[in-house]
Parts: structure tokens; sequence; C-alpha cells
């Protein structure tokens, strides 16, 4: 083990001694409570800040565990036991990628591993445990699942693959969802933009864009006009986000756009 990873994991256990005990937080969870996807808001006690959220997601019926660090994606299986809201996930894959900055997902590969109890937080939160009580991460709900009807109107993107999209642009990128027709109409920031969507019987969020044909203008933003037209290619699900925006899902849950319902 690197110096550098020996004094991250030196500093966890030293936050980790001064942060109140789990003990006499919150109630216990239920194993359908933990079903869905949440995202890691905190870590030993510090707010997790990063350009894409990391995540967790439980799929309660087939026992299995996977999510996104903030640079790998993370995949696995979980033990659980009703009475006591014991957890075991300490069996995690992950891929391989190299990223600037990896000490915030060596944080979060640690707090999972030494996980074996989960408690209520706040409203839409839970808190992940060690053996000791001691808390290792505090978990946000995701998203909540929305009824497909309620994407019909028009939509203004702002964020994309995590980044706000700036104030200043001109031809701020947004879309028209009609659901009867299932059908995509927008400008993308510079182009005007025609297609077709469909969804699956499974997942039952789930949203599949058809080839989209556009103009071809050239404006100065294009880069992000590609950029949007890539995301959408990509997207498998939609979500409410806490917020009261949609976020739209590509292929192992990652977030690729962010969306605000435009006001009349």
């Amino acid at each position: 083990m690197s110096i550098m990873s020996k004094t991250m994991i030196f500093g966890m256990l030293v936050v980790l001694l001064t942060l109140t005990s789990c003990m006499g937080i919150g109630n216990s969870v239920s194993l359908s409570d933990l079903e869905g996807e949440w995202n890691v808001v905190e870590l030993a006690g510090q707010p997790v800040n990063t350009k894409q959220q990391p995540f967790i997601g439980f799929d309660t019926h087939e026992m299995r565990v996977y999510g996104y660090g903030g640079c790998n994606r993370l995949m696995g299986s979980f033990e659980w036991s009703d009475e006591s809201a014991r957890m075991v996930m300490d069996k995690l894959a992950s891929t391989m990628m190299a990223c600037p900055d990896m000490a915030q997902e060596k944080a979060l590969s640690y707090a999972l591993a030494q996980t074996k109890k989960v408690k209520q937080g706040d409203t839409d939160q839970i808190l992940l445990c060690d053996s000791l009580d001691n808390p290792l991460a505090k978990l946000s709900r995701r998203y909540f699942l929305m009824p497909l009807s309620e994407l019909q109107g028009t939509w203004d993107v702002v964020k994309m693959n995590g980044e706000a999209l700036p104030d200043s642009m001109e031809n701020r990128p947004f879309f028209s969802l009609d659901i009867t027709e299932k059908t995509l109409s927008g400008n993308a920031g510079c182009n005007q933009m025609n297609g077709k969507f469909k969804t699956l019987e499974q997942p039952s969020n789930s949203l599949v864009f058809l080839p989209i044909s556009s103009t071809r203008m050239t404006c100065p933003n294009i880069e992000t006009e590609f950029e949007i037209l890539a995301a959408l290619k990509e997207v498998t699900t939609f979500g409410m986000l806490p917020n009261g925006h949609v976020g739209l899902f590509a292929a192992g849950s990652v977030q690729v756009l962010e969306l605000a319902k435009r006001k009349n």
C-alpha cells in the first residue's frame, strides 16, 4: 500500500472517531428501503463535491450492488440480514480507469468494504455504518420514478455530463417531447433537431432516442451541440431528480443530461 493510500485511510479513521456514532441515529432500514439508486453525498463526514456525482445502486431482487465512484464503475453482490439490518458488500469489483484524483474513489471503496449496518438518516437519506456504529457514508436518494406522461412539454438542457451549461450561451439547448406521437423536436444550441423515441417494457423508466436528424449550420458553440446529440444517443432511462429537474441516464446509470421544465 502506498504512503498516500495509508495517509488517506488514517485520515478517514481519525475523522470517523470524531463523528457522532450511528448508534441512536435513525432507525434500521429494511431491505425494500434500499431498492434504487443513491448519491454519495458525504464520506467520513466530509461533503462530496465532484462533476459527476458518485452513486450506489441496490438491486434487492438479485441482491446486486452497482454504481459509479467518480471515475470507475462498481459492481458486485451484497448480503443482508433483516433482523439486524446487517449488510456485507466486501467483494466488489470495478473498472480500472486511471483519473487525475482517485482519493475520493478509494475512500468510497474503503467505506463500502467496511459497511456492516445501514441506518435511516434524514428524509430520503440513509447512513452506511461500520461494525462499531461509526458512520462511513451518507447517501441521498438519487432520483424518483415518474410516469412517462410527465415528460410531455419543453425542456431546457441545464447540465451535460455533470457540468452546468453557461448562462452566457446565446442559444440555450432545448427540446420538446410529444408523448403521444413519441417525437422530439428542438434546438441543440445551433441547429434544429427532430427525431423519435421509444420505451421498453423493462425497466419501467426506459427511454431510447432513435437517430436524430438536424440542420447543418456552423455556430460558435457547435462542440456543445455535438456533445448533446451524442448524449441523447446514449440515453437508456430517465427519472425525477430531488431538485425537481429530470435526469437522463446512459448505460450503467451514469447521468448524461439534466433538464429543467420550461415555464409557459
